[in-house]
């Protein structure tokens, strides 16, 4: 009889909508599978209890029959998944189920000491069977309840004693209403002994075991998972060895077999190290049980954006090396959306299917066509995505064949954006490279830190307009919480990592600039340091230069018009500094890197920005500016209005300054001397009145901060206070958006 040939279905991840969700089924019926095995945990749609974070993501009772009936018209078998003792956290989490929990740790494990536990369990159970009349199996689970081992050390009992009662029941269970009930097999190879073996045989004809391993291959295994996770001493005698597996204080040895355990083992033993992969299996159908094979199109190891293909390809083709040699009953294919309910989801289902494919067909790739290129292809994609930096490479290969593809044309759309994604997050893994390794010291000088940082920003823009894109792509295919959820670990963990990392390389720089020069070279967001002129007071001649330390400039249109940012000073930074314009919505109109050197009045740098059919308030932020002599002068364009901010400021004393107050006023504070609040020409210290002029006297303080933060200006006519969401606009994240028809765009 042929093996059955099964497809993991496991839907605790990313919600397909419905339809992709069944064509998915149609495509694993094309496949050649005869089953697939639904791990619904909280999607489905129980009588008697609600599991989902939220309710509508529940499946409907008529979405249910709608997918069997789609499963069963395309000749498909459908097994359910209902947890039965581990993996439980999809319901064990709410707090009114509780009382249910193994006592203590995580809360997976069912209470098997709680007659309520199991009362309420096999209400769960019996749900699950009268939802599928048509399956003849039913899978219970029962793999990695780890808190078992705890509970029964506390209770006085063997781990698998307690494991194989619960069994019984459970198999008595699925007995009287006419199914096989099937189980992963690592609890009995943890806990196997001479003196369970015997126990364990009286269930060779009452339950199918199902042996997973996502890791092996045709090499040998170093690392044996049978009675307990074992090693070979010959390691610990001859640590020179290269593939050496891990080993620990507490690492148990495979020469430490009890005499009836190292009898079952010694067919399979292939050197003093090591033993064929996947052996188990082979023990226990030679115990005479019924066996189903697990290997994997995508384990939770593989992450988020690409499966290991190279590593899947050969765990696959173990498994069907397996399967033929010693007459397993069947083999499963699983696909992990998550490692368990409250990790985060994993690859797109999309992404796993070239393997459910190869493992049944041993060809990647639906159309008619060379099987071993499509393999080569996906090895090398596989290697890609573990440590070799090919992206552009094989973006430019797949979107060469994606005129020849058919049905899996999504999956090769959805490759081509994973890599792009990979490559923006490998850059950022570099530009964070190339500053953390110099965080612990202060020997950088200034312009180091102004590289190191627009290489991190360019990076972080270019991963955030690709989460703009893969949302509008994945929102037609996926819905829900998990959507969110992958987004977030794709994108903003990566993005608010180095946000935090910018952070840090801006209080580096601004030491830096303290250390290599007798100026103050660095202010906030990114950061720069401009000088400003200040004309002459009355009775004096010409005008005179100060600097000015601050973090954006703001400015206002009167009335709609073309305006004109205008660089005058010095640029001291070999790499120059780049200047962004945006709007008061998050529009950038403008992006321009400016070379080192000096420009004069006579050949200044006008960057123009054109009219945009409305009057409103812009925001300019200066990246990598450094004054080691001039720096810019001010102002810095041709508007009227135009103030500076946001906290921190320098000024070469005396210095007279106006701002308007915001509302819930502000505070000043100097750093060596203090800082005059003058209404008119009368010093206050009371409370300041809303969108009311003062002018700031900096006395003899050279440093100065605004709490929560202020806009000055060196004149009251050019006072305004911009749109409060005008500094709440996350700037970095518009590198790179800018419209590459624009001329004054980069």
């Amino acid at each position: 009889m042929n093996p059955l040939t099964i497809a993991h279905v496991d839907l605790k991840g990313l919600q397909p909508r419905p339809q992709l969700l069944l064509e998915r089924v149609e495509a694993l019926a094309r496949y050649g599978y005869r089953a697939i095995l639904v791990e619904y945990e909280d999607v489905f749609p129980y009588r008697s209890e609600c599991f989902s974070n939220l309710a509508d993501e529940s499946w409907s009772s008529k979405f249910l029959k709608e997918f069997l009936a789609k499963a069963r018209a395309c000749g498909l078998e459908v097994i359910p998944l209902q947890q039965t003792l581990g993996h439980l956290e999809y319901a064990l989490r709410w707090d009114a189920l509780a009382p249910f929990r193994m006592p203590g740790g995580y809360p997976s494990t069912l209470h098997l000491g709680s007659p309520e536990a199991k009362t309420w369990l096999f209400g769960l159970l019996q749900e699950m069977i009268d939802a599928h009349p048509d399956s003849s199996h039913i899978h219970l689970g029962m793999d990695e309840a780890r808190a078992l081992h705890a509970y029964a050390k506390s209770v006085g009992c063997d781990p698998l004693a307690l494991f194989l009662d619960y069994l019984d029941e459970l198999c008595r269970f699925c007995e009287e209403h006419g199914k096989t009930p099937v189980i992963w097999s690592d609890m009995l190879e943890d806990h196997l002994r001479p003196d369970n073996l015997s126990r364990i045989r009286e269930f060779q004809n009452r339950v199918i075991l199902a042996c997973w391993d996502y890791a092996a291959s045709t090499k040998p295994d170093s690392v044996v998972r049978f009675a307990g996770r074992r090693v070979s001493r010959y390691w610990l005698e001859h640590p020179e060895e290269d593939g050496s597996p891990r080993l620990r204080s507490n690492t148990e040895w495979i020469e430490d077999w009890p005499e009836e355990i190292r009898e079952l083992a010694a067919p399979h033993r292939v050197s003093k190290s090591g033993f064929r992969s996947l052996f188990p299996a082979a023990v226990w159908k030679k115990l005479g049980f019924r066996v189903w094979g697990a290997g994997a199109a995508s384990p939770s190891e593989d992450g988020l954006l690409i499966p290991f293909y190279h590593k899947r390809i050969s765990n696959l083709e173990r498994w069907q090396e397996a399967v033929r040699e010693w007459r397993l009953d069947g083999l499963i294919v699983t696909a992990w959306a998550r490692s368990q309910t409250c990790a985060p989801p994993g690859i797109l289902p999309e992404l796993q299917m070239p393997m459910f494919l190869y493992a049944l067909q041993n060809r990647c790739g639906e159309e008619d066509g060379d099987p071993g290129d499509l393999r080569d292809l996906f090895l090398r994609l596989g290697r890609c995505r573990e440590n070799w930096w090919i992206e552009p490479d094989l973006i430019a290969e797949l979107e060469a064949r994606l005129l020849s593809v058919g049905p899996s044309r999504p999956t090769w759309e959805l490759l081509i954006r994973m890599l792009r994604i990979q490559a923006a997050r490998r850059e950022i893994d570099l530009a964070t490279y190339q500053a953390e390794r110099y965080l612990c010291g202060d020997r950088l000088p200034a312009t180091e830190w102004d590289g190191r940082l627009e290489e991190l920003q360019a990076a972080c823009g270019k991963l955030a307009k690709l989460r703009d894109e893969t949302r509008s792509c994945l929102e037609n295919r996926y819905f829900g919480e998990a959507l969110e959820e992958w987004l977030a670990e794709v994108f903003d963990a990566y993005l608010d990592a180095a946000d935090t990392l910018a952070d840090k390389i801006i209080l580096k720089r601004k030491r830096a600039a303290a250390r290599f020069s007798n100026r103050l070279r660095v202010g906030m967001c990114g950061l720069f340091l401009l000088a400003a002129l200040c004309f002459a007071k009355a009775g004096e001649t010409g005008p005179k230069e100060t600097h000015l330390l601050f973090g954006e400039v703001c400015v206002r249109e009167a009335k709609d018009r073309a305006w004109t940012v205008r660089i005058r000073g010095e640029v001291p930074s070999l790499a120059g500094c780049y200047v962004l314009v945006h709007d008061s919505e998050g529009k950038l109109v403008m992006q321009k890197h400016v070379p080192q050197g000096n420009y004069s009045d006579d050949n200044a740098l006008d960057l123009t920005i054109p009219k945009d059919g409305r009057a409103e308030d812009y925001r300019i932020i200066v990246v990598g500016q450094e004054a080691d002599s001039r720096g810019l002068n001010l102002p810095l364009t041709d508007l009227q209005l135009e103030v500076y901010g946001r906290t921190l400021f320098a000024i070469p004393p005396p210095a007279s300054l106006w701002f308007l107050a915001e509302p819930g006023g502000q505070k000043f504070s100097g750093h060596s001397g203090e800082v005059r609040i003058l209404d008119g020409t009368t010093p206050t210290a009371g409370p300041l009145e809303p969108e009311k002029l003062y002018r700031l006297d900096t006395g003899k303080t050279f440093y100065f901060r605004a709490d929560p933060g202020a806009y000055l200006s060196f004149s009251p006519d050019c006072c305004f206070l911009p749109e409060a969401k005008l500094g709440k606009i996350p700037w970095w994240q518009l590198t790179g958006s800018g419209r590459p028809d624009s001329p004054t765009s980069e």
